[in-house]
């Protein structure tokens, strides 16, 4: 535990931590923003809100989550929507609004991004743009955009698995664009346990 992170982050409400493929460590918090330690360096950045007017800006302050697509930009999610920092430069983009849950890159390098209560968001690296994903359209699937999401994964066989409050998990080969769905059937031994899947 460096001496240099315990000196600035001892108060600090600390939410998640990241490590991307160059050993800096993203720190995000409630807040205060995200920090970015390079420990070869020694060196601390805090991105803020409150940085308006510098290249250390970032629109939320409070950090839920950080992911690292294989383009190498660093993307945070927050309560007020998710940021990519380029790693060109120093600046954040913002992009929609929602309270994110959670974000994993794909091998292609988008972005799949779970919400507290829209959905399912996908970025699409070539458009350079978010959009709600649908994931199904019968009556077990995402029947209106007010869905919480807790948990997005994708395995090493590009299986995409999200977890929800109250609708159960979903398995989606995107491949082969092949959703699975999985429900508690009291009916069925061997169905999930609950709905509420974390």
């Amino acid at each position: 535990y460096n001496a240099i992170l315990h000196e600035k982050l001892d108060n600090k409400f600390i939410l998640c931590v990241f490590e991307d493929s160059k050993n800096h460590l993203w720190i995000g918090t409630k807040r205060e923003g995200i920090f970015k330690y390079n420990p070869g360096s020694g060196e601390l950045i805090n991105y803020t809100s409150k940085n308006a007017v510098t290249k250390y800006y970032i629109g939320d302050n409070n950090l839920l989550c950080i992911e690292e697509d294989d383009f190498g930009n660093i993307w945070s999610g927050a309560e007020n929507g998710v940021c990519k920092l380029d790693k060109k430069g120093f600046w954040f983009e913002s992009y929609n609004d929602c309270q994110i849950r959670c974000l994993e890159a794909d091998k292609q390098g988008n972005l799949w991004i779970s919400t507290q209560l829209s959905g399912l968001f996908y970025y699409n690296a070539n458009d350079d743009k978010i959009e709600r994903y649908k994931l199904l359209n019968d009556r077990k699937g995402f029947r209106e955009n007010a869905i919480a999401i807790r948990f997005v994964n994708i395995t090493s066989d590009s299986l995409l698995w999200i977890s929800t409050f109250q609708h159960g998990l979903y398995k989606y080969n995107i491949q082969k664009d092949i959703f699975t769905y999985y429900v508690n059937d009291p009916g069925d031994s061997i169905s999930i346990s609950n709905n509420m899947v974390k």
